[in-house]
């Protein structure tokens, strides 16, 4: 895996033990959207589609969330409930952007975890904030019922970028003299 576009190009396995249960973590190549014509958004969108998971975590760069929500936002909008990771708070932090995260899970009515890479522990909670959606959405499956949005893709990201904006506004540049 890699942080840029066209690295992941089929999904990659890995799992994890926790106690008596067993994870498995299917990575997914990086796409803004499930609607486009790309060939990695093709292959994630027909392997969500033949293997519905029972927790579905989003990655959206914290320095970037007007380009990264709109996949959350489109997703929700189709009955899921991601679990939503905002990586790269440590550079975000740095830029001056402080992402308000319990807004951002309000909105979004889902789970949102922060994680930076020097901190071992944001890997950690996401991982509890992982199995404890697994086992609330075991139970409650059947009562579920989907939630149908359909926004254009457009309007999903003008959405999304409005999203971003009300979750975390920009600092004010610094004035030329």
């Amino acid at each position: 895996t890699g942080n840029w576009t066209g690295k992941t190009v089929a999904p990659a396995r890995g799992s994890w033990r926790d106690g008596d249960r067993c994870y498995e973590v299917v990575d997914l190549p990086g796409v803004y959207s499930l609607c486009g014509g790309t060939p990695e958004e093709r292959i994630a969108a027909e392997y969500l589609q033949k293997t519905p998971p029972d927790c579905l975590v989003i990655i959206v760069d914290a320095t970037a969330l007007e380009r990264t929500l709109a996949l959350a936002l489109e997703l929700q909008g189709s009955g899921q409930r991601p679990v939503l990771c905002v990586n790269l708070m440590d550079e975000a932090e740095r830029l001056g952007l402080h992402p308000d995260l319990l807004a951002l899970e309000r909105a979004l009515d889902a789970p949102v975890v922060p994680t930076r890479a020097d901190q071992p522990k944001s890997v950690e909670m996401l991982r509890s904030v992982i199995a404890l959606t697994c086992q609330r959405r075991s139970t409650a499956r059947e009562q579920m019922p989907p939630a149908q949005t359909h926004w254009t893709q457009e309007e999903t990201v003008r959405r999304a970028a409005a999203l971003a904006r009300a979750v975390c506004p920009q600092p004010p540049r610094p004035r030329r003299d």
